[in-house]
């Protein structure tokens, strides 16, 4: 039986070469990108592999800092708004990259990488307001929207974070 385990990218450990989700701009970043970004501290890159080939990258995905002006929310109930600070500019976590490699497409491990992030920003010690994210296509569009997402505007699509702590409480 297999055990998954999502770490920080390590590029001592990790084969970033082998990976291959069919996009190639998340592959070359994966390969050339993520670990310039991670020293220079401008994301994280989580990475989730089998404990039994933990070189073996299965999928990854990235968390940034970022901020939305409030006014760029679209219109909400008015019970829902009362949830998000009145603030000019909210704090959010930008979920930048999120990719499965293709021998692993449709097994949920892309549901277990997002849900994985939404612990991270759920607990992280500097909160954010929002989780917002900027889908590739309409395949990842769809898939986000699956849990929650909406539409931000003509890129961009977010979730408040009372809504991750909801859907974190329900998949305990």
């Amino acid at each position: 039986m297999s055990t998954f385990s999502i770490h920080l990218l390590n590029s001592n450990v990790h084969r970033r070469e082998t990976f291959d989700c069919g996009v190639v701009e998340l592959n070359r970043y994966l390969k050339e990108q993520a670990g310039q970004d991670m020293r220079r501290m401008a994301s994280g890159c989580w990475v989730m592999s089998d404990e039994r080939d933990p070189e073996r990258i299965l999928g990854f995905y990235t968390l940034s800092p970022e901020s939305v002006e409030s006014q760029s929310l679209p219109e909400m109930e008015s019970a829902i708004r009362k949830k998000i600070p009145n603030y000019r500019r909210l704090g959010a976590i930008l979920l930048g990259r999120l990719a499965v490699d293709r021998h692993y497409q449709g097994q949920g491990i892309g549901e277990r990488l997002l849900f994985d992030a939404f612990h991270r920003a759920h607990r992280a010690e500097i909160p954010s307001v929002l989780m917002v994210t900027d889908p590739k296509d309409a395949k990842a569009e769809a898939f986000y929207v699956k849990y929650g997402f909406e539409r931000l505007n003509s890129e961009r699509l977010f979730l408040p974070m009372f809504r991750i702590s909801k859907l974190l409480e329900s998949a305990d």
